[in-house]
């Protein structure tokens, strides 16, 4: 992206209706966004977090020091590669998962990759992206969440409607296809 430009976001623009949406926004970024190798390093950390994150809001409450804590770190680790890459998407492909568009090598890591891919496998989500700015609050919402899913199952609209009803703006919630379910 050329310096000087900016990125308008959705409502942002002086001409009605000429406002890319952020689901768009965030995929073209996604694609200027590839990691580089200290950033692979921090995948680790941010899957583990991820996934340490989702096991505590099981057990605790969300306000819990445990539950804050987690979130912190998890804010950590994303935030860590935020700083020089402005969107992160993990998301699976096939039977794989992948980072900003690249598939993640699982050679030293299959069981912590296999942990990610379940983990969005059980709340319906093909990916998730975090944007630039991504709050504390945001994360306390989307895991906060997550400890209290509809037991009646989810429909394919529950995680956009929740990101809209909740107004989350730095987290991008991506449901199954259609042709997915």
């Amino acid at each position: 992206m050329e310096r000087g430009k900016e990125l308008r976001l959705e409502g942002s623009s002086p001409e009605k209706g000429k406002a890319a949406p952020r689901r768009r926004l965030a995929q073209l970024i996604t694609g200027e966004q590839k990691l580089d190798r200290e950033d692979w390093a921090q995948m680790t950390e941010v899957m583990r977090a991820l996934l340490n994150a989702a096991k505590n809001i099981k057990i605790y409450p969300v306000n819990s020091k445990t539950v804050s804590s987690s979130i912190q770190q998890l804010l950590e680790a994303i935030q860590s590669i935020l700083i020089k890459r402005h969107v992160l998407t993990l998301a699976q492909v096939s039977n794989s998962l992948v980072a900003n568009g690249v598939k993640i090598d699982t050679t030293t890591i299959e069981p912590l990759v296999e942990g990610v891919r379940r983990f969005l496998d059980s709340i319906m989500l093909t990916s998730l992206t975090f944007l630039e700015g991504l709050s504390t609050q945001e994360l306390k919402i989307l895991l906060g969440a997550l400890g209290q899913l509809p037991t009646s199952g989810m429909d394919r609209e529950y995680w956009p409607r929740f990101a809209r009803e909740q107004g989350l703006s730095n987290i991008l919630l991506s449901p199954p296809s259609r042709r997915n379910l």
